[in-house]
């Protein structure tokens, strides 16, 4: 063996170990950040409420200020993580997000709640979604569906519900708040473990692969923002995810009160978002590699019929049903973000993914923003969650037929 053949080999060795560490950084911050942000949220509804002496409708806006924050400033993100180090903007969102919660919990005014809840969007948006999905690109040629199911585990979503629940009445709402500032304080030091980029020369593709299907990309020339914004595709995908991803803050912001509104105690209705992020785990198992068979866009078709059935279940079923139907819910609706990545890195490069999801993640804004208060509106107006969830489920539906026409059209110019 030569001493450059030699070099390349131990290169490549490196390369293979930095890919599992960069894994498993990405798993344990998208974990975090929006395992934690999301999975909590719910199970804190009540106490938020009760602490800032507001309604259910107003208590809502945060985990709307949370998503509008992730939507609104991914673009910005995106473009900064085109062009800067990946390492340094992860670091700086995990800075903002301890920032941000334990400004969370030491604040009693809930306007200026609302300005940290924005915060922590804007670190969910770089350590849970752009800056995993970015160094992914990079690092990974193949098989990017499956190795982002592992990145997005839902082993906090799974856990925090129910240890939120658990730990709320003995501890308070204050301690639960710190120690997750304590959590985003912890990643800092393990972040600049981060390389952004392999070495090897034999790993260069993996930094510029081009998928088989990537055809909106000609080359591997960086895109404008025009360019991304005349695909038709890409409008497909955005919208699609958009109504998927405001039915699914719906049910995460939701799920619980509507349990105890069906008579269940907060431990028990906590239990349903367990029972949603751990489904999901087995959701990550089964749609990924269903995408990486088949294509994203038809994994994503049968995803959102699925969840418009399961959504309509809701209303109809208590007791074991009504438990069952949430888990499976939530094996259908996790493996959403995974999908995104996937069907976006179809279409574009890895040099532009980080600019097309940070532009894809904005139009989802409307829904993510709206949706979570108008159904609590509708809750109190109503005094039931009826009307919201029938409507919750045409949504679903009218994704489905989007993600319809973009499988056909990616067949047509693939």
């Amino acid at each position: 063996m030569t001493g450059s053949t030699m070099t390349m080999a131990t290169a490549n060795n490196k390369d293979r170990y930095l890919r599992w560490q960069i894994l498993l950084i990405c798993f344990l911050t998208q974990n975090i950040a929006m395992g934690f942000t999301f999975g909590s949220f719910g199970a804190l509804l009540q106490s938020s409420e009760e602490h800032f002496g507001i309604t259910r409708a107003f208590a809502s806006v945060g985990m709307s200020l949370v998503t509008l924050a992730i939507g609104g400033l991914s673009p910005f993100v995106g473009n900064i993580l085109q062009y800067s180090s990946i390492r340094t903007v992860m670091i700086g969102g995990a800075a903002i997000g301890g920032v941000a919660y334990l400004g969370l919990a030491l604040s009693n005014i809930y306007q200026v709640a609302l300005l940290f809840y924005a915060l922590i969007g804007l670190a969910v948006s770089i350590l849970a979604i752009l800056g995993p999905l970015t160094l992914v690109a990079n690092w990974f040629s193949s098989n990017r569906a499956k190795t982002l199911s592992i990145v997005n585990l839902p082993l906090a979503l799974f856990l925090t519900p129910y240890l939120v629940s658990e730990f709320l009445p003995l501890h308070g709402r204050f301690t639960i708040l710190a120690f997750a500032a304590v959590l985003f304080f912890l990643l800092i030091p393990l972040l600049f473990l981060i390389k952004d980029k392999p070495t090897a020369s034999q790993s260069q593709d993996s930094a510029n692969a081009v998928s088989d299907t990537a055809h909106a990309t000609p080359h591997d020339d960086v895109l404008s923002i025009k360019a991304i914004l005349k695909l038709p595709e890409f409008w497909l995908v955005s919208l699609g995810i958009g109504l998927m991803a405001g039915v699914g803050t719906v049910f995460v912001v939701h799920i619980v009160a509507f349990g105890v509104m069906k008579g269940m105690p907060l431990q028990s209705a906590s239990l349903l978002m367990s029972l949603y992020a751990a489904s999901g785990i087995l959701g990550l198992m089964i749609f990924p590699p269903l995408a990486d068979r088949i294509g994203s866009a038809k994994a994503l078709i049968s995803t959102a019929i699925c969840q418009t059935l399961l959504f309509t279940g809701l209303l109809t079923v208590d007791g074991t049903p009504f438990f069952i139907l949430a888990a499976l819910f939530g094996m259908c609706s996790i493996p959403m973000v995974t999908l995104h990545g996937a069907v976006l890195s179809e279409i574009f490069t890895a040099k532009n993914i980080s600019k097309a999801m940070g532009y894809s993640y904005s139009l989802k804004l409307p829904f993510l923003f709206f949706l979570p208060p108008v159904v609590g509106f509708l809750y109190d107006y109503n005094g039931n969650y009826t009307v919201a969830f029938f409507a919750s489920s045409t949504l679903l539906l009218t994704a489905a037929i989007l993600f319809l026409i973009l499988s056909r059209k990616m067949q047509k110019t693939a």
